[in-house]
């Protein structure tokens, strides 16, 4: 059960979520991979600074966009490849892409490169490009593609894997794609390219959605930390959510084997520096993605005021430790949405754009003084209990408090001796010599 004391509350600031394209509201079913393929670089749009999510691409567009999201060096002999393909400023794009077998061109010899692209076509093109095998296959996977079609085992595999969004009995090869459309296929081989993943899934796409929120955050609450998404810690913090979804039914630091956040990321990642994490939970719906109800948790969750520490609100902007790499996980069973974001500082570990309270490097029991960021002064005593291979600190106000073993289900703040730290739930029985003091002129608070 939480225990919240004299809960001082306040909001995090979420704007509404846009992208920097002026026409990509977050309504948008492609607001997530543009903002994604933007982030990476890959998609840059046009210049009155829209993107035209609605439009339909062409066949010269869409070898650009993938030549130049993919980071790939065309040359100066890139030209005259097709009859229709001299030096226009596409020739290059395209030239590239017949010598990499991106494209064939069509059986009169043309490229045809202002005609729109259809479905099967940039099918083809794309997973060429990120090199991904063809499938294949045994049978129609809809009414309208023969299983025998020249495209079948491109359909094949971006089926197997998730690429498409056509769930219907018919896929219309020949109709057009739009420029939304087409990232989201894009989109999507990149997410699990890069976490080495079978096949894309709704909670994957939350992962990432959810950084790109974080981004949002910091900036808009003018946090200059740079904040990277890392591999390692998306694992952890996906082991987590599954467990807390699995095994916990409830949102928990603790995992069911007993493990902290700092266990868990070391089982990846030995990390330099500490680790801070958030977890949260919501519904997911047939109209509720698992993205939005991540979103929703963030904002509206209620958080002690901003320049309090080991909180989702300090975490998230780094206002105490300087968190540079994060890692999120997202896991939905019987439409319940659990998530996990594991966190890691580097070397330096106070932040620079606030500094908060700076945790001791040493814990040896004795007393220290510590500044927080609105000038405040308050001093802990750090005292061996419960465990002994953490030391534990508790916020408390006006006078000294005394636990004894009949007085330990308020939460804590369970610090390692590495730096990590966490809120907990006491254990039922505490050593009686754990006795903490704090004078601090502020209302009690416990976290979780």
């Amino acid at each position: 059960m939480k225990t919240f004391l004299s809960l001082l509350f306040t909001f995090l600031f979420i704007p509404v979520a846009q992208a920097s394209f002026s026409d990509l509201p977050e309504s948008d079913p492609h607001f997530g991979a543009l903002s994604y393929l933007e982030y990476e670089g890959v998609i840059g749009g046009y210049s009155d600074g829209t993107v035209r999510p609605n439009n339909q691409i062409n066949r010269a567009e869409l070898v650009k966009i993938l030549v130049e999201g993919l980071g790939k060096k065309t040359k100066s002999s890139h030209k005259n490849c097709f009859p229709d393909v001299k030096e226009e400023w596409f020739a290059k794009y395209v030239c590239y892409a017949l010598d990499q077998d991106w494209v064939k061109g069509y059986p009169d010899g043309t490229y045809q490169p202002s005609q729109n692209v259809n479905k099967v076509e940039a099918l083809k093109i794309i997973l060429n490009a990120f090199d991904i095998e063809q499938g294949t296959p045994s049978k129609a996977l809809f009414k309208d593609t023969p299983f025998d079609a020249w495209y079948a085992p491109y359909l094949e595999r971006a089926k197997q894997k998730n690429l498409t969004e056509e769930a219907g009995s018919y896929f219309s090869p020949s109709n057009s794609r739009t420029r939304g459309e087409v990232a989201e296929m894009v989109a999507r081989i990149m997410m699990i390219d890069y976490m080495d993943d079978p096949a894309y899934t709704d909670e994957i796409g939350a992962e990432f959605q959810t950084f790109l929120l974080l981004l949002r955050l910091r900036k808009d609450n003018g946090v200059t930390t740079e904040l990277r998404l890392k591999k390692e810690l998306t694992m952890s913090a996906r082991d987590h959510a599954k467990d807390m979804a699995e095994n916990i039914g409830d949102m928990s630091h603790e995992g069911s084997d007993g493990s902290q956040s700092w266990d868990r990321i070391k089982r990846y990642y030995d990390y330099p520096g500490r680790a801070g994490e958030n977890v949260g939970k919501g519904v997911v719906s047939k109209y509720r993605s698992p993205y939005q109800a991540v979103k929703d948790v963030h904002t509206n969750i209620f958080m002690p005021e901003p320049h309090e520490c080991h909180n989702h609100r300090t975490t998230i902007l780094a206002t105490c430790l300087k968190f540079t790499d994060v890692g999120i996980g997202v896991y939905v069973k019987d439409g319940k949405m659990y998530f996990a974001e594991d966190f890691t500082t580097g070397e330096s570990s106070v932040s620079t754009d606030n500094p908060g309270m700076a945790v001791p490097e040493e814990y040896s029991g004795s007393k220290y003084d510590v500044t927080i960021d609105d000038g405040g002064e308050y001093t802990f005593t750090t005292v061996q209990g419960c465990n002994n291979d953490r030391v534990r600190l508790e916020y408390f106000i006006d006078s000294g408090v005394y636990l004894d073993n009949d007085n330990c289900t308020i939460y804590e703040l369970s610090i390692n001796p590495d730096g990590s730290s966490g809120f907990n739930v006491m254990p039922d029985e505490v050593s009686e010599n754990l006795l903490i003091n704090l004078n601090y002129t502020s209302n009690i608070y416990g976290y979780t």
